[in-house]
């Protein structure tokens, strides 16, 4: 019972004014119940005097006791005006929070080890009074916990938008929780805490691999079962030949031309004749250090990005899943989430996939991760 009823605590939307719905339509309307609010508060909300206020409180109370001693109208009139000042104070504090819905939206994509920019979306539903100086409570994960501040003051009937960052040290699934809103506002003495939260989960893909991987050289099949590579611009040597009027003078190739006595001219392969598919087996007997594993899938997302980017991305196939095809940033998306939460499994996947241009991660003699061309 308890474990179920966290769970629907944190399923709770985080804003003041659902917390003022939680309590019984015709309770949150009476007028003398709100009244009741503004010197009790409500369940999870919480009034908490800071520094300034005990203090506040302290000097309150020792004019009080001399008051009383000396029977001096002027130390009543102070005594009443510090009161006020602690009435007003909450009062206010209550206006500021009223009717301030928010959410959090996080980012659809977001790796491992860099830094990611979520959201908090405030609306301010109140009609004649503005929300000012409020802050929230953002714990990720086991990390510390920080604040995020509102810096604009939010009119009535307005909306602001307050952004903020973290990072994740590891891929899968992480907990963002934010808690408040939260303020001392307007004078300081109470720090005013609403008890909302919001917690959601965000995947966290595999982090980028920062050293280059040099892509396989496409190939194509011919109706006779041969194959060959289309002249492009690329960056691979196709062969040489002769030079022709209109030929670009930085395609010359110096040492064949020294070598032949005639001006030969270099033909560079298309990197964009032929789109490849990867084959991505999480098998524990291939892949039995941890630290390799994850640098397979940190390998394995940054290639497929880099593929989908150049339009040459045909589909996956994922451990012994069957091929999938890549035809939208939403199906490279469902990739990396794939990659996001892969464990090492015990057997080897058996899925063939016909083709010419099938890119198999292994393990390489260096202690990295090689690619093969497969086909």
């Amino acid at each position: 019972m308890p474990q179920k009823k966290n769970q629907e605590d944190e399923a709770r939307a985080g804003s003041f004014a659902e917390l003022e719905r939680s309590t019984p339509r015709g309770a949150s309307q009476a007028w003398w119940r709100r009244l009741i609010y503004l010197v009790v508060p409500p369940r999870r909300q919480r009034n908490r005097p800071t520094v300034a206020g005990w203090l506040l409180i302290l000097i309150a109370i020792s004019i009080g006791v001399v008051a009383y001693n000396t029977a001096s109208n002027i130390l009543f009139l102070v005594l009443s005006f510090v009161f006020a000042l602690l009435i007003v104070n909450g009062v206010l504090s209550v206006l500021n929070f009223q009717k301030l819905d928010w959410d959090l939206s996080l980012p659809t994509e977001s790796r491992a080890r860099e830094t990611i920019t979520a959201s908090l979306r405030l609306k301010n539903c109140k009609r004649f009074y503005s929300t000012r100086a409020v802050w929230f409570v953002v714990k990720v994960g086991k990390q510390e916990s920080k604040r995020v501040y509102l810096k604009n003051r939010i009119p009535a009937g307005g909306s602001e938008s307050v952004y903020f960052t973290f990072s994740c040290e590891k891929r899968g699934r992480e907990k963002i929780r934010v808690e408040g809103p939260e303020s001392t506002f307007p004078f300081g003495f109470l720090k005013k805490q609403t008890g909302a939260f919001v917690a959601k989960e965000i995947l966290v893909w595999p982090a980028a691999d920062p050293r280059p991987t040099r892509i396989p050289d496409p190939r194509r099949t011919t109706r006779m079962g041969g194959v060959h590579r289309r002249v492009g611009s690329g960056t691979d040597l196709l062969h040489l030949r002769g030079y022709e009027k209109g030929d670009p003078l930085r395609q010359i190739h110096w040492k064949a031309t020294a070598r032949t006595g005639n001006l030969m001219i270099r033909q560079m392969a298309d990197e964009g004749s032929g789109s490849f598919i990867l084959h991505v087996d999480c098998a524990e007997s291939i892949w039995p250090d941890k630290d390799i594993f994850e640098l397979l899938l940190s390998r394995a997302s940054t290639l497929a990005s880099r593929l989908f980017t150049q339009n040459r991305l045909d589909g996956y196939v994922f451990n012994q899943e069957g091929f999938r095809k890549v035809r939208h940033v939403s199906e490279l998306n469902e990739f990396n989430d794939k990659l996001a939460l892969a464990e090492q499994i015990p057997g080897r996947s058996r899925v063939s996939v016909p083709g010419a241009n099938l890119v198999r991660f292994t393990p390489s003699d260096s202690g990295g991760v090689g690619l093969e061309l497969g086909g």
